[in-house]
């Protein structure tokens, strides 16, 4: 008996062990509780807040799935007061952007963080001011009058936008044309458009083509070559394939924002005082027409020495002040520097007797607005035996076609 009451007694020694030992363990390494019960029971509303939950999952960081989290409780918060305000399911993503959410607070102690593959996923608890709460019912009203307004606007620049393809189908270009002008310039205001810019861009391409406006049309299918997708790109080089060759100064016209050209063409010889070069001008400012550039010859309008300053010192402020006073953006200055001693020498290459050039032809582009020369460079001709007239087409040929075309960059002021 006394051997049997002793065993009870081990048996229950090594039970209080055991138990002992499971509990310190526990305590140095405690089993997840779970989440937390007001995660799906919030506190509730009381005389001076109401309680909401939010939650963000697959976030990168602890920091940022709080943030997301709590940025879904202000939303949450929106969405409860719109519709108990009876506002359109389909107008609340619209509203919940216009109507921030002010002083809501994280409830101490209501933040939950769990970790996944995914990332991390976070619940909080957000306390919002009842005082707060009536504010933003009073702006519910007039916040959704304006985002009607928008939604009516949607509606009807799509509606232009296909009254316009109708149009356009019936050979009714001019009505097709100013619905697409209206849509082009009105889409950036679209909440959820419909069809794409580049769509409208194309198709207000092919009204000025058909409308034999071949410019106009190049330079629609030009700004949908800027568009990211592959499928416009391909559509607009094939359009602009089709139409006629462009002026040969014709990518100036974009470079240079459609401004304005004030044309500084002069001659001399070395150590004289420049005079106006009126042919080159000419030249010029046919090219300029033919690309849709206005320009104006304000040579007669420098003195001499404010010409040779230009050019010698790349002093622009005198031809930046002519510039303006013309209604020009931009200049585009000439100086033609012949050395009488070369005139009529020549040199033997490859056992060929060859002119030696005798003039320096220097230019500089001039952005008005920023009053600096954005680009110049200078070649060498040959003017001996060449009219002036032919020396000008010679001159302005070469400008443009391995200078200015392939090497002046775009302007960088504003128009």
């Amino acid at each position: 008996m006394h051997q049997g009451r002793s065993f009870i007694v081990a048996a229950g020694l090594c039970a209080c062990l055991v138990a002992s030992s499971g509990s310190w363990g526990k305590d140095a390494d405690p089993a997840p509780a779970g989440p937390p019960s007001w995660i799906d029971h919030p506190k509730s509303d009381d005389s001076v807040f109401l309680y909401r939950v939010g939650h963000a999952d697959a976030q990168k960081d602890r920091a940022a799935a709080q943030q997301a989290a709590y940025q879904n409780a202000l939303v949450v918060i929106v969405d409860e007061m719109l519709a108990r305000s009876g506002v359109d399911e389909a107008l609340r993503p619209d509203l919940v952007v216009s109507l921030p959410i002010q002083n809501a607070e994280l409830v101490p102690g209501a933040v939950y963080m769990e970790m996944n593959p995914a990332g991390f996923t976070c619940w909080v608890q957000v306390s919002y001011p009842l005082a707060e709460k009536a504010k933003l019912l009073e702006r519910i009203e007039p916040e959704r009058k304006k985002a009607l307004d928008r939604v009516e606007f949607d509606r009807r620049l799509t509606a232009l936008f296909a009254e316009a393809r109708v149009a356009h189908g019936r050979g009714e270009h001019e009505a097709a044309r100013t619905n697409l002008q209206t849509v082009i310039q009105s889409y950036a205001r679209l909440r959820a458009p419909t069809f794409d810019l580049q769509d409208a861009q194309v198709l207000l391409g092919d009204t000025y083509g058909a409308q034999k406006d071949f410019l106009t049309a190049r330079h629609c299918y030009e700004t949908v070559l800027q568009a990211a997708s592959p499928k416009w790109k391909d559509m607009a080089a094939l359009r602009l394939k089709a139409l006629p060759k462009a002026p040969r100064a014709w990518p100036l016209n974009d470079r240079w924002q459609g401004r304005k050209v004030a044309l500084l063409c002069a001659v001399r010889d070395v150590g004289q005082r420049p005079r106006p070069f009126s042919a080159l001008a000419g030249v010029l400012a046919r090219d300029c027409r033919e690309s849709r550039l206005e320009s104006v010859d304000v040579t007669s309008s420098l003195k001499a020495d404010a010409i040779a300053a230009f050019f010698d010192q790349r002093s622009v402020a005198d031809a930046d002040e002519v510039a303006k006073r013309v209604g020009s953006r931009v200049v585009l200055a000439v100086l033609m520097t012949t050395d009488p001693a070369k005139r009529g020498k020549t040199e033997e290459t490859m056992g060929i007797a060859m002119p030696v050039a005798d003039t320096e032809v220097a230019f500089w582009v001039v952005d008005v607005d920023a009053a600096t020369a954005c680009y110049g460079d200078r070649f060498s001709e040959v003017a001996e035996g060449r009219s002036d007239t032919r020396l000008a087409e010679r001159v302005a040929s070469i400008l443009l076609e391995k200078y200015l075309v392939p090497k002046c960059p775009a302007l960088t002021s504003t128009p």
